[in-house]
């Protein structure tokens, strides 16, 4: 009789409702997704907005500050009397007073004096140049209407200046101009600590000029890469590289059509932002000014959104999955016990015969097996015979192990429950204890109180068989008293199938006492280098608060008595009184390298950073062969107090090396956070040396160059390496813990 047909309700249940489901799942992802994304770019152009409205508040105020300062200086009285007469050494002392009391301290660069006919009269801030005509839009606007003009404007060495323009009437006439300006690049600093974005500065290099952009940025000390975007330059930024991604962004932007939302990522960072075109004094688009906002929390709550709705999905997908098998195994389940009923009757028959046939096998197995317990019988009296001889192998082991043990020049204990079962006669000496003594004493009692939880602690780990040092230090109480420092290693062993532990004892006494000494004469060491540093600071700031102040006083002196003689003096008294001049400021130069060489005031003023920069560039001009290459990778908060004398002098070792025996012509300093490091390398392409050659020479003949630089560098703290070989140059690399000054002081 046929069965009859089934209607498979897995497939006409469950399909349809994974099929709607997998659609509202899929349908809301996208919404979700879509409404976040733009949700973000609203936030961005809104921040983006303000960013605009705080860099033009920001230059506004500048602007207003300069303005006033403008107005200021028109009505000083000096100024006025020197311009009446155009003297330019009185209009110079007048302005350069003005300059560097108030201006400088105000963050004004530039202080220019120009003539109606756009003359430069006089550059205060760079008195040697003058006479040139100025040509500045800013200039243009001003001589045209007669009113304060201001604006950016982009210098021929690429620096970007807000500049303000007032013309100086006296007595209603027109008898030239004053204009202040401030450089901007510190712009992207400020406007991140306002708002919190990250800033770019990018000009256009059809506005620039490769070799004076390239010269700008090596007077400025800072590092600039001319070939590295095609179309413009980075002026500026608060990123300590600039992304990658940059040069492809910028190209892409051809019209103001494009998305003004931009996406990239950086150093595993997400960033959203916008451009801000930068505009000089005649509305000329020089450059763009690159927001970035770190939207990486907002990119990770979409991803894990995202994940969220997968997440759901796949749990409807398991659910409807497990009630598709549920059913079909049910339905087969039914069928299966079916069938099982109908064979039933016959395995029944089938167990009967069987059963008879294993009753047969087993008679044969009882005969079998009968004749292999005779074979087992003769087997084990041969077993007999070899243990007997295998323990009295045994004993003649013991015997051995035993002498052994006992002429060890370690001593050698074994500890059960916490009591000594057995120690040999060098653990006895040790103690000063007789071994009949120390038999049955608690262990712990050998043990100086304040080591011994650690003792009990590590015992107890070792008989719950966890990870513990095999060997460590402590110090223990011999039978006077006295206290000795121990080196102990252990192991776990059974006794009579109980737990125990074996192990051994090394008196490093004599060895700990050696190292304290050696500690004791680092700290001394480590002093005397701060009293020396000290020194130095104490005997340059004296240097140059009586000498160098006294050769200013007598400086200034002769020039006013030879501005205040004139013509009255005879013309050869005044020529030796003028020939003093260059002499005494000759005088105060040599008074102000002697301190700066005893330690440089910029150290204690400005910081390491500021330091290094002053020190490579007085090192380039003292040798003019060898071009220093900086990469700088740290902040100056980051840098601890106690090794930026260190570092300053290990430079100042090195190079000095470099320029006595390298024959180097470049020198690559790099000082940057590695890691959880702080490390400093200097690099030179010179003639380098064998190392293992001059480590065979006698000290007298290494020098003490190296010496000293490894010495520093261990006493505060810090690791020294040193790379040489014949014709590949000279590599010194000294890194410390960034958490290195309190471990000094502690």
């Amino acid at each position: 009789m046929s069965e009859k047909p089934r209607i498979n309700l897995k497939n006409f249940i469950l399909f349809p409702i994974f099929v709607a489901f997998m659609g509202l799942l899929v349908i809301a992802t996208v919404l979700i997704y879509r409404l976040q994304q733009i949700h973000m770019d609203k936030n961005v152009s809104a921040h983006l907005e303000s960013v605009q409205e705080a860099a033009e508040t920001h230059m506004a105020g500048i602007t207003q500050s300069l303005n006033g300062m403008l107005e200021f200086i028109k009505e000083d009285q000096q100024l006025l009397n020197g311009w009446h007469r155009k003297n330019r050494p009185a209009v110079l002392r007048a302005a350069d007073v003005i300059f560097k009391e108030r201006l400088l301290s105000q963050g004004v660069t530039h202080f220019y004096l120009i003539d109606v006919d756009k003359v430069c009269f006089l550059r205060v801030h760079k008195p040697e140049y003058y006479g040139d005509t100025i040509r500045r839009r800013t200039l243009e606007q001003c001589g045209e209407s007669l009113h304060p003009s201001s604006g950016l404007e982009l210098g021929p060495l690429g620096t970007l200046t807000l500049r303000v323009v007032h013309p100086w009437q006296i007595d209603g006439e027109l008898t030239g101009y004053i204009e202040l300006g401030v450089e901007i690049d510190n712009m992207a600093v400020e406007l991140k600590n306002i708002l919190g974005s990250d800033f770019i500065f990018t000009l256009n290099k059809k506005h620039l000029d490769r070799r004076l952009w390239k010269d700008g940025m090596r007077v400025m000390g800072r590092t600039g890469d001319w070939e590295q975007f095609s179309d413009f330059v980075v002026t500026s930024q608060t990123f300590l590289e600039t992304p990658t991604e940059l040069n492809r962004i910028v190209q892409n932007r051809v019209g103001d059509n494009e998305d003004p939302i931009i996406n990239i990522s950086y150093n595993a960072r997400n960033y959203s932002g916008g451009f801000v075109p930068l505009v000089d004094a005649g509305s000329n688009v020089i450059g763009k000014m690159i927001m970035l906002k770190d939207v990486t929390a907002e990119r990770g709550l979409l991803r894990a959104l995202l994940m969220a709705m997968a997440a759901f999905g796949l749990t409807g997908i398991a659910l409807i999955s497990f009630f598709y098998f549920f059913v079909d195994r049910l339905e087969k389940r039914l069928i299966r016990s079916h069938r099982d009923l109908t064979n039933e009757g016959k395995e029944r028959k089938r167990a009967q015969s069987e059963l008879m046939q294993a009753h047969d096998h087993m008679e044969t197995q009882v005969k079998s097996a009968t004749n292999e317990l005779t074979q087992i019988n003769i087997q084990l009296q041969e077993r007999v015979s070899e243990c007997e001889m295998a323990e009295e192998a045994l004993r003649e082991s013991e015997a051995k192990y035993s002498t052994l043990v006992e002429d060890a020049l370690t001593g050698v204990y074994i500890v059960q429950d916490g009591k000594i079962e057995f120690v040999n006669e060098t653990f006895a000496e040790i103690f000063g204890y007789s071994r009949k003594d120390l038999m049955g004493m608690d262990s712990l009692e050998l043990i100086y109180p304040k080591d011994r939880p650690m003792v009990e602690e590590i015992r107890n780990e070792r008989l719950n068989q966890k990870s513990v040092p095999h060997a460590y230090e402590v110090r223990g109480i011999k039978k006077d008293g006295s206290i000795v420092w121990l080196l102990r290693s252990n192991a776990l062993i059974y006794i009579g199938g109980q737990e125990a532990i074996a192990g051994s004892v090394f008196d490093i006494t004599e060895r700990k006492m050696a190292e304290s000494r050696l500690r004791q004469s680092e700290n001394e060491h480590r002093v005397l280098s701060t009293v020396e540093e000290n020194e130095r600071k104490r005997i340059a700031r004296d240097v140059h608060d009586s000498l160098g102040q006294t050769l200013s006083a007598v400086k200034f002196g002769l020039e006013n008595a030879i501005n205040k003689l004139g013509d009255m003096a005879d013309d050869s008294a005044l020529d030796a009184l003028k020939a003093l001049v260059p002499v005494t400021q000759q005088s105060i130069e040599e008074v102000r390298r002697i301190t700066m060489d005893l330690r440089p005031s910029t150290l204690d003023d400005l910081g390491i950073l500021a330091t290094i920069n002053w020190f490579c560039r007085e090192f380039e001009a003292i040798y003019k062969d060898i071009s220093i290459q900086k990469e700088i990778g740290i902040s100056e908060h980051v840098i601890p107090e106690s090794i930026k004398t260190v570092i300053y002098r290990i430079l100042q070792e090195s190079l000095n090396n470099a320029a006595k025996y390298s024959s180097a012509d470049q020198v690559r300093v790099c000082l940057r956070k590695h890691h959880h490091c702080i490390e400093l390398k200097i690099i030179d392409n010179g003639k380098g040396f064998d190392i293992e050659q001059v480590l065979a020479l006698k000290a007298s003949e290494r020098g003490f160059g190296l010496a000293s630089i490894k010495e520093r560098a261990e006493l505060s703290g810090g690791s020294f390496v040193l790379h040489s070989e014949l014709g590949e140059g000279t590599e010194i690399v000294v890194a410390w813990d960034q958490d290195v000054g309190e471990q000094i002081t502690g």
